[in-house]
């Protein structure tokens, strides 16, 4: 008995389904290695020049760390510096109270 034409539409959907699945799974994964393969050789001969048009590091002058200690005025909690430099925005926030934390990038 071959069942019911309903039950061959069922198993033939789901087989098309498992099928494009599969398929979706194989593209991302070939799409997302070559990614990866290309981000690492071409990283050490990006970066270098990513260096040369980086900022200078410049540090915070004491009015801008007043600035920074304005808008934290009536604040607690905790300070997330990214870009931190020197960490002298980090230490006055430490100072005012703050679980302060910097990040040199």
């Amino acid at each position: 008995d071959g069942g019911s034409p309903k039950d061959d539409f069922s198993l033939k959907s789901t087989a098309t389904s498992t099928n494009r699945r599969t398929w979706g799974l194989v593209v991302t994964g070939v799409v997302g290695g070559s990614l990866v393969a290309l981000y690492a050789v071409a990283m050490p001969f990006v970066t270098p020049a990513l260096r040369s048009i980086c900022l200078p590091f410049v540090p915070a002058t004491s009015t801008q760390i007043e600035n920074v200690l304005k808008m934290l005025h009536s604040r607690s909690g905790s300070v997330v510096d990214i870009g931190s430099g020197d960490g002298r925005i980090v230490i006055a926030a430490a100072k005012e109270g703050f679980q302060a934390v910097g990040f040199e990038l």
